[in-house]
C-alpha cells in the first residue's frame, strides 16, 4: 500500500493545530488496489460566523471577528492536546510551552456543514473535524443534553434507522450493550458524549436542487452529553448538534463511503476576511481532483503513518527566503492538519523565533518598530492596502515546501495597522 500523501498544510508537536486560509488541501489516502469506477460528491462548508450565532453577532468589526476566531482556535488546540495526552504512546510529547487557559471552549471549530439524516430528514449543523473518526448527533431520549435550536434527532421516528450490531466490523472497540454497539468520547474540561451507534440515510444537497443519498451510514446517537457546549455558546440559541468526523479510521465518512470517496478529499478555504456569503466545499472522490496547470505544480508531503490524525513532518520555516535553521527537536511531535483551527498555531519556542525574524526584517527593510496593540506584533501602516513590502513565509515539509504570500498571515486593518 502506498504511503499516504498530502499537498497543502501544517501543524506540529508542541505546534498545536493548523488550518491555513487561502489555500487548497488535498488528502490522498488511497490504496493502489482501488481501481474501478470512482464516484464523487461535495458538501457545502459554512463559516461559523455566517450562521446566526451569539458567538458571532452581525455587528462585529473585522478586528473583533478575528479575535474571536483566534480564541476559538486556541481553545480547540487545548482540546487537541488533551486528546493527544490520552494517546501519549502514539503521538504525545509533554512540552513546557503548552498553552494554558482557565476557560476552555469545547469543540470550537471554524467551519460547519449541514446535512439531512433519516426518513424524517433531520437537518442539523455539524462541526467538520479531521481529528474525529465518529460522526454523531444528539438524539431524543437523552439522559443529559445540551440545547439545540431546532431540536434533536428523533431516531425512533425514522423508518430507515437501524441499530449497529455488536458483531459488525464498524463496532470497535467492542463496546456493547444489549448486543448494540455503543460509543463514548471524552473531551478536555470534563465534556463527554456517549450513546448508541445506529445506521441511517445521509442526504446532501446538490447544485441541481436534488439530494445525493447514502444508505446505512453508521453514526453515534448521543444520549448522554455532559458539559457540552460549542464555541462558548451554552444557551438556547446554539445551532450545532454534533460532529462530522473526517479522521482516517474506518468509521469516518471518508472510509465508510470509500466507494464514492476513493479515500480522497479536498477543500479550499477562503480568507476569513472574505464576505460571509462566499461559498466553499468539502469535495470527495472525483470531485476532489486537481486538474490542468495546478496539477503540474502539485507537491506531496508524506503523512506520519499509523495514527488517525493527519500529521506531517515539518523540517524548517523560512521568512522572506531566509531559512531559520530551527532545531529538529522542536518538530519531534509533527505538524497537524486540523480543520478545527482558523489561523496556524505554533509552539511558543517556534513562534518566538519567527517573531524575532519578523522584527529584524521590518527594522532592516523599513525602520519600523512594533506598536502597542491587542495583538502581539503590530505596526503602524505606511504602505496603504498593499502588501508588496511584507515578507513571505515558507513551511518546509518532508517532500514539499508550502510558500505563503503575505496575505496568508498578515492583516491590514483600516489602512492604519499591519499585524502578524
Amino acid at each position: 500500500m502506498a504511503h499516504p500523501t498530502i499537498s497543502g498544510t501544517p501543524d506540529q508537536n508542541r505546534v498545536l493545530a493548523v488550518s491555513l486560509f487561502n489555500m487548497m488541501i488535498l488528502l490522498l489516502l488511497a490504496s493502489a488496489s482501488l481501481l474501478g469506477e470512482i464516484h464523487g460528491f461535495k458538501i457545502a462548508l459554512i463559516r461559523i460566523d455566517s450562521i446566526e450565532s451569539p458567538w458571532f453577532p452581525k455587528n462585529l468589526t473585522l478586528e473583533e471577528r478575528h479575535q474571536r476566531i483566534v480564541e476559538l482556535s486556541k481553545n480547540h488546540v487545548l482540546s487537541l492536546k488533551s486528546a493527544n495526552k490520552s494517546n501519549k504512546g502514539k503521538f504525545y510529547n509533554p512540552s513546557p510551552n503548552a498553552l494554558r487557559s482557565p476557560d476552555i471552549q469545547v469543540l470550537s471549530k471554524i467551519y460547519v456543514t449541514q446535512l439531512a439524516i433519516g426518513s424524517v430528514r433531520y437537518s442539523p449543523y455539524l462541526l467538520r473535524d479531521t481529528g474525529s473518526e465518529d460522526t454523531w448527533v444528539q438524539c431524543e431520549g437523552y439522559t443529559n443534553c445540551f440545547p439545540v435550536r431546532g431540536g434533536n434527532f428523533a431516531y425512533r421516528n425514522s423508518l430507515t434507522f437501524g441499530y449497529l450490531p455488536c458483531n459488525h466490523r464498524l463496532c470497535y472497540p467492542k463496546l456493547c450493550r444489549n448486543r448494540i454497539c455503543i460509543y463514548k468520547e471524552t473531551y478536555l474540561g470534563g465534556a463527554s458524549t456517549s450513546g448508541l451507534i445506529g445506521t441511517d440515510t445521509l442526504a446532501f444537497p446538490t447544485d441541481t436542487g436534488t439530494s445525493q443519498i447514502f444508505n446505512n451510514f453508521a453514526f453515534g446517537c448521543g444520549l448522554d452529553n455532559q458539559n457540552m457546549y460549542f464555541g462558548g455558546n451554552r444557551g438556547p440559541n446554539n445551532v450545532i448538534a454534533g460532529i462530522l468526523g473526517l479522521g482516517a479510521s474506518r468509521r469516518s465518512i471518508l472510509m465508510q463511503l470509500v466507494a464514492h470517496t476513493n479515500d480522497i478529499f479536498s477543500y479550499c478555504l477562503p480568507s476569513w476576511t472574505s464576505p460571509e456569503h462566499v461559498h466553499t466545499y468539502l469535495r470527495f472522490g472525483n470531485d476532489a481532483q486537481i486538474r490542468s496547470e495546478a496539477e503540474r505544480r502539485l507537491q506531496t508531503a508524506r503523512l506520519v503513518p499509523g495514527i488517525t490524525r493527519y500529521k506531517l513532518y515539518l523540517v524548517d520555516i523560512s521568512i522572506a527566503g531566509k531559512r531559520l535553521q530551527l532545531e529538529p527537536s522542536l518538530f519531534s511531535g509533527g505538524f497537524y492538519v486540523d480543520t478545527g483551527a482558523g489561523p496556524s498555531l505554533l509552539a511558543r519556542s517556534v513562534y518566538r523565533r519567527v517573531r524575532a525574524e519578523m522584527v529584524e526584517y521590518f527594522q532592516r527593510q523599513h525602520r519600523w518598530r512594533p506598536i502597542k496593540s491587542v495583538y502581539d506584533l503590530c505596526y503602524a501602516n505606511s504602505i496603504g492596502s498593499s502588501n508588496q513590502s511584507l515578507p513571505s513565509m515558507t513551511f518546509h515539509f518532508d517532500g514539499a515546501s508550502l510558500a505563503l504570500g503575505p496575505a496568508n498571515f498578515f492583516n491590514i486593518f483600516q489602512l492604519v495597522s499591519v499585524w502578524l
